[in-house]
This record gives C-alpha cells, structure tokens and sequence, in this order.
C-alpha cells in the first residue's frame, strides 16, 4: 500500500499599492507502508503417548505482513523427549523458494533458523522425538522473531501420557504334581499404565491331559468366571483391568492320565 502527500501554500504580496494573492502547491510525495509480522502454530501427532513412542511435530511459519523479513528465529524448548537426529526438514508453500534452514539442539531446546520468508508465504519445519520413560506429561514452549518482529511467545503444546499396559504372569501351585490330583495355575494381569484397559482377553495353553476342576474351574474374585475350552486353549474375558492396578485369575483342574 501507498500513501501519498502534498503541500499546498497561499501568499500574499503588495504591487504599486494593490494587495495580490498567490497559491502554490509542493509535488506529490509517495510512500510505500510495509506491514510487518509473523504468526506460527505447532501440531503434534498424537495427544498422548507412553515411553519410548516416536513423536512427529509440525511447526507452520507464516508471513503475514506484505513484504519479505529475514533472520527468523524460532525457539523451541521441549521437555521429557529428546530430538531424534537428522529429523528436521522442512518445506514451503511457494514451491519456487529455496531457503537454507538450519537448526541447533542444545540441553532439550531447538533453535531453528530461517534466513528469510517471503511476503503471505509459509514454511513448514518438521521433526520427531521420543517421548522419556518417566515422563508425565511433554510440553513445547515456543517463541519467535525476526529482523523486524520482537521475540513474542507462540501457543505452547502439551502432550499427556496415556496408555494401558498388560503385564501377564503364570505361577502354578506346585512344581510337581500326581494324577488326578489337584494342580492349580494362577494369572496375574498387571496394568502399568495410567488408563484402563477394557475387553482384556486371555488364551491360556494347559497341557494337553489337563481336565477342569467340575465344580470350579476358572475363579476371579472368589467368583465363577465365564470360560471356553477347546483344544487345551482356555479362553475368557476380563471386562476391565484399572490403571495401576493387578488382578488373578485361578485355573483349577488336574492331570488325568
């Protein structure tokens, strides 16, 4: 956009005792006005995650204003992940720029370095992480400047840790036993995670002359649970494991020959 302006002058002058006016004008001055600004926003692929899961981000850099800025820098301090080497690329909207981005990771913060974006163009910076074992929660804090823009903050991103975890162990009740006597096999599913786990089903291979106990066969909670078996393969389902938490199942039977 331009603007424009001009200076208008009246004078007055005597002449042999007549009073005279005058008016004059300046030449038209023209200014162009550059609007100067930069926007960025963040996207994560996921919204939770558990230890040791790849990350992918998206960083999207826009220039709003009308004319080109340089030497972008985009900050990004991540917490409990680590940037996965040679990782970071980047694109951009106007498919006939070439920029040379660059970046720095020092002690859980990126640096990113863009040496100029043209006026209305985009350019979008990539990357993964993975995610630490004993992490709560990862949270991004970015911020950005330019030549032209003072450093100003961007909408941090926060990823929460969200996952269930089935942990199954078998214990028998004894390491020998007689035929037809009682032999007993204990499961104990663990959730380590920090969600519920739903629709938990188990496949539990008895050697091939195991016979059910008639009375009770399969027990959790003290109580009759629901069973298939077919093939030595008994079957059931466990409506929910909580997080954090453990359950056992009782198989109750024998060897018969």
């Amino acid at each position: 956009m331009d603007v424009k302006s001009m200076a208008r002058v009246k004078y007055s002058y005597n002449l042999n005792g007549i009073n005279l006016t005058g008016a004059t004008t300046s030449n038209v001055v023209s200014t162009e006005v550059r609007k100067v600004g930069l926007c960025a926003r963040k996207f994560a692929s996921s919204e939770f995650f558990k230890a040791g899961d790849i990350m992918s981000y998206n960083v999207v850099i826009s220039n709003t204003g009308t004319n080109i800025t340089k030497n972008i820098v985009l900050k990004d301090k991540i917490t409990n992940q680590d940037l996965i080497p040679n990782t970071l690329k980047y694109c951009l909207l106007d498919n006939n720029s070439n920029l040379d981005v660059t970046y720095e990771y020092d002690n859980n913060s990126i640096t990113i370095n863009i040496p100029s974006l043209d006026s209305h163009n985009i350019c979008i910076v990539s990357y993964k992480t993975i995610m630490g074992n004993n992490a709560e929660d990862a949270n991004s804090e970015l911020s950005i400047s330019s030549d032209d823009v003072s450093e100003f903050d961007i909408v941090p991103v926060s990823i929460k840790k969200g996952f269930a975890r089935i942990e199954c162990t078998k214990k028998v009740n004894d390491n020998y036993t007689y035929l037809n006597s009682n032999l007993t096999y204990e499961l104990t599913l663990k959730n380590t995670g920090n969600i519920s786990a739903y629709n938990v089903e188990v496949f539990d291979e008895l050697p091939q002359t195991y016979e059910l106990d008639e009375n009770h066969p399969v027990l959790y909670n003290d109580n009759p649970l629901s069973y298939n078996f077919e093939n030595n393969i008994l079957s059931f389902n466990i409506p929910e494991v909580p997080a954090d938490s453990e359950i056992t199942v009782y198989v109750n039977g024998k060897i018969v020959k």
